[in-house]
C-alpha cells in the first residue's frame, strides 16, 4: 500500500489510535458528578496530556482529558455518555494521544490551491453495517481551509459504495456520486 500511495502522491495521515499505549496502573473509579477518573498506581503527570483520550475496554468508555490534577486524578469529559453517576471501574486503560495534523492540512490545502484533487475515506475502512459511521470534521476543515486561505473554489463530491456480496472476493458494487452545490459550500464560510 505504501508504494502505491507514494506513486499516487498520497498525503500521509497519522491516526491517533496507532500511537495508543497502555497506561501504568489501573483506573479505579469514574466519578461522573465531578468528571474525574481516579487511578491507582497511575502516572498521569508523565503519561497523559490535556487533549489526550483515555480509553477503557470494560466497561467500554472513552474520556477526553481536560485537566491533570495529580498522578492519580484527571478531570475528563465523557465521550460516550452512557455510564452511571459514579462507578467502580478497576480496569487497565489505553492513552490515545491528541495529534497535531497541521502538516497534513497544509499539504492538502496546497494541492487544492494548485487545482488538484484529494480523495479521502472519512469512515476509514469498510464495514458491514447498514448505517453511516459518525461523520468527522476533516473534510470541512480541508475544503474551508483552502477556500479561506487561498480564495479558491473547492468542490466536494460525496461517493457511496455498496457491495452486494462484500464477503466475496468479487462482488457487484453500486457507486453513487453527488456533488455538493457550491451555494451550500459557500454558506458554510459565512
Amino acid at each position: 500500500v505504501g508504494d502505491v500511495a507514494r506513486i499516487l502522491k498520497g498525503i500521509p495521515v497519522a491516526r491517533a489510535q496507532d500511537y495508543a499505549k497502555t497506561g501504568a496502573g489501573i483506573i479505579k473509579t469514574y466519578d461522573k458528578i465531578q468528571n474525574l477518573l481516579i487511578g491507582e498506581a497511575t502516572q498521569f503527570l508523565i503519561q497523559v496530556h490535556v487533549g489526550d483520550t483515555i480509553k477503557i475496554r470494560t466497561p467500554k468508555s472513552e474520556f477526553l482529558v481536560e485537566e491533570i490534577k495529580d498522578d492519580e486524578t484527571v478531570v475528563v469529559k465523557e465521550l460516550d455518555v452512557s455510564s452511571k453517576q459514579t462507578q467502580e471501574v478497576n480496569a487497565v486503560y489505553k492513552i490515545i494521544p491528541k495529534l497535531d495534523q497541521t502538516e497534513m492540512y497544509t499539504q492538502v490545502w496546497n494541492v487544492l490551491r494548485d487545482n488538484g484533487c484529494v480523495g479521502i475515506f472519512p469512515e476509514g475502512g469498510s464495514h458491514d453495517r447498514t448505517e453511516l459511521l459518525p461523520l468527522k470534521a476533516g473534510v470541512c476543515i480541508m475544503a474551508l481551509g483552502a477556500m479561506a486561505k487561498y480564495k479558491v473554489p473547492v468542490k466536494i463530491v460525496t461517493v457511496g459504495l455498496n457491495y452486494f456480496r462484500g464477503h466475496r472476493s468479487v462482488s457487484y458494487t453500486h457507486l453513487r456520486a453527488h456533488e455538493t452545490p457550491e451555494h451550500l459550500v459557500c454558506r458554510l464560510l459565512l
